[in-house]
């Protein structure tokens, strides 16, 4: 029996240790560029990543802070800034993905450690002792004869203890903290539900008569989407961008037109299981007390104290000089296309509403210019639009970009260009993935999967 156990424990070590050997995330990646090994990434591979990540994370902060001698810029800053090695890799990614390639695997990853993640960031930002040594290097600052970047990394630190309540009181302390682990949880809970509501709505069209005004290739792609969905001889349009817009834009069925517009416009407010209203009201309110808790009004206050804009009366203030310029013209525009929406429709009363803009705005464009989207398409095909922007940002910044094959991606559509500057010396990698799809996020951003990173003078 003992000789049993001690076999099974031994053969549960070893596979632990293979695992932890064969984790991408557990050391900095061995690839071309440092890229993203997406190939050798297993599901597994999170969770043993984030819980090696956030204890190596705690036992670095401990280091900081059990230091015994005066707090310097490097013993300090640098040594934050470097604590989190391995929660920065598998982090990135996780989240990354869970934006660009969602499954169910993942959403319940981010899910997990969403939470976890942020306790223990308010772990170390409401860390007494370690904001004592950051503060004591940052009132110092004018002292140390910083570069830029080392004097900008200094000001983030800061300013990161500040915004998480490093000043507030050990009652409002854990007020903030909790707070903030709820949003991070309802936050993320409230991107899933519109994803899952996009992905859920369909609008299936089986009388050809209702595709009247459609582009010949709108039509082929709602075809080829309802054979994708197991769905014969009919045709399916969906909430991408690509189908919803071709959609409200070119077709004749005002009735389907307003179908389309409400659905795309009601994401996470159908009453279903993802419904958002609920979560909407907690993250409003709880972004309240936030504020409140820092010594706020209001969340607006709070989110604006440190950027650009400062406060709510200048935000405003830019809104109501855009109003004032950009409201004329637009009653203008609006009023001509209703005319000629009110002259197509042979209706005198007829009201131009939300879902008829684009579709008439499309046909007075036509009517007045002789030009409409068969002609425009030929001039950005998606290649011939790469070639121009890629070509913009060489004339502009002398950057050259380069395909490369030989670099993992996290989806097929996925393509990798090595970044130069014009003396040939490397920038960075650009992927690029311009096609909606189930687990993909709708709109247009960016992010990053590494950021710009140097150490002792190396980038």
């Amino acid at each position: 029996m003992k000789t049993h156990i001690t076999t099974s424990i031994f053969i549960l070590i070893t596979s632990i240790a293979t695992m932890s050997a064969n984790n991408p995330f557990l050391q900095p990646f061995g690839t071309p560029y440092q890229s993203v090994p997406f190939n050798d990434i297993k599901i597994e591979h999170y969770s043993e990543a984030l819980d090696k990540g956030l204890d190596e994370e705690r036992e670095n902060i401990q280091k900081i802070v059990s230091n015994t001698d005066a707090p310097t810029f490097e013993n300090t800053i640098v040594a934050l800034e470097n604590s989190d090695d391995i929660l920065s890799r598998v982090t990135s990614v996780l989240f990354n993905l869970a934006e660009a390639e969602n499954n169910d695997d993942l959403e319940a990853l981010t899910t997990k450690y969403s939470p976890l993640l942020t306790e223990a960031s308010n772990e170390i930002y409401q860390n007494e002792a370690l904001f004592a040594r950051v503060k004591a290097v940052y009132d110092k600052k004018d002292e140390l004869n910083l570069d830029t970047e080392d004097a900008k990394l200094l000001e983030n630190t800061y300013l990161a203890f500040i915004k998480s309540g490093a000043l507030l009181d050990a009652e409002n302390k854990k007020t903030f903290a909790e707070l903030s682990t709820k949003l991070s949880s309802q936050t993320l809970a409230f991107g899933q539900n519109v994803l899952k509501d996009t992905n859920g709505y369909k609008l299936i069209i089986d009388n050809e008569a209702d595709l009247a005004g459609l582009p010949q290739y709108v039509i082929e792609a709602a075809k080829m989407r309802a054979k994708d969905n197991g769905i014969e001889d009919k045709w399916v349009f969906d909430l991408s961008m690509p189908s919803y817009f071709s959609f409200i834009k070119f077709a004749d069925n005002r009735s389907l037109r307003e179908q389309i517009y409400k659905a795309y416009n009601s994401k996470g407010d159908r009453n279903n299981e993802n419904d958002n209203k609920a979560l909407l009201s907690e993250i409003v309110n709880n972004r309240l007390q936030m504020a409140k808790t820092m010594g706020f009004d209001d969340y607006a206050s709070y989110k604006l104290q440190y950027t650009m804009a400062e406060n709510e009366a200048n935000v405003y203030k830019l809104l109501n000089q855009l109003l004032e310029s950009y409201k004329p013209v637009a009653a203008q525009e609006y009023a001509k296309v209703e005319e000629y929406a009110q002259k197509l429709t042979g209706d005198n009363e007829f009201k131009l509403l939300a879902w008829d803009w684009s579709y008439f705005s499309e046909k007075l464009k036509e009517e007045s210019f002789s030009l409409n989207d068969s002609i425009l398409k030929p001039y950005f095909e998606l290649e011939r639009v790469k070639k121009g922007v890629f070509g913009l940002a060489g004339k502009l910044y002398g950057l050259n970009f380069e395909k490369l094959e030989d670099i993992d991606v996290y989806h097929k559509d996925v393509e990798v260009y090595k970044v130069t500057d014009k003396d040939g010396r490397y920038m960075a990698l650009l992927y690029t993935d311009f096609f909606p799809r189930a687990g993909k996020q709708g709109g247009a951003w960016m992010t990053e999967f590494r950021g710009q990173h140097y150490e002792d003078g190396k980038d």
